[in-house]
């Protein structure tokens, strides 16, 4: 490192989904609520860094314990507030608000121990969360609201027991146009995980037979091709042309 670079030296134990310990923030936030937890946000490997002129910040947002995890909450489904269920200490839900977030210098991390953290898919689920602040599927608005109609229906469907073996929808449309006689084509997709076995593989064929049935019989939009494969026979070069259903497919993301 050049000798003109600030360093910092904190604990390895500093991950994505640690909890703040309570005079820190305190510090960092005196007018916190009794019982918020402090949940780092910054990836694992930005709070490693050595250098500050390149890390010079750590991202945190407070959680507050609440009673019940609403299900329209959970599974980044709102954009700005989340719930995470049983991933707090003792198994204690949490309540989460982007507009909460704070940021601070990585210094005030040097001499201090994560006190617990998130387990792995509650902080997959945070970091999801967060970046659906900033990156959000745009879909025509015409085409959102001749959808809109089966959208209690499709997430019936989806928050049903056991269907995450769907773990997501992927839609193309003939035009991002605002069309208004016109019906939208469209070419549906699905995807599987990797290490779904031939059941799950079945499940999941006859969820998203549903969604495909609901979606054709919805007045200006037709569906012209429908596919379910595996997420690994899901190529890059079709990102450019399908766009993640993110505001269903989250229900079945776990």
């Amino acid at each position: 490192m050049p000798a003109s670079e600030e360093s910092v030296a904190i604990s390895k134990a500093w991950m994505q989904g640690s909890f703040l310990p309570p005079e820190l923030l305190t510090q960092l936030d005196p007018g916190l609520p009794s019982g918020c937890i402090g949940v780092v946000v910054s990836h694992s490997c930005d709070l490693a860094n050595e250098s500050m002129d390149k890390e010079p910040w750590f991202e945190w947002i407070p959680a507050a314990t609440i009673d019940k995890a609403d299900k329209n909450r959970m599974r980044s489904r709102s954009p700005r507030e989340l719930h995470l269920a049983g991933a707090g200490p003792g198994g204690s839900h949490l309540g989460l608000l982007t507009k909460d977030r704070h940021i601070h210098s990585r210094t005030l991390l040097e001499g201090n121990e994560p006190v617990g953290g998130l387990d792995e898919p509650s902080t997959g689920i945070l970091a999801t969360w967060m970046s659906r602040r900033y990156a959000r599927t745009a879909l025509p608005d015409a085409f959102n609201d001749r959808r809109s109609r089966i959208a209690s229906q499709v997430r019936k469907l989806l928050d049903r027991g056991n269907q995450e073996h769907l773990t997501g929808l992927w839609v193309m449309l003939h035009t991002q146009e605002e069309l208004k006689e016109e019906a939208y084509r469209i070419a549906l997709r699905g995807t599987t995980a990797k290490a779904a076995t031939p059941a799950q593989k079945a499940s999941a064929r006859a969820l998203f037979d549903e969604i495909v049935d609901l979606l054709g019989a919805c007045p200006g939009i037709e569906v012209g091709h429908d596919e379910l494969r595996s997420e690994e026979q899901f190529p890059l070069s079709d990102l450019d042309v399908f766009l993640r259903m993110d505001d269903w497919d989250d229900l079945s993301r776990g």
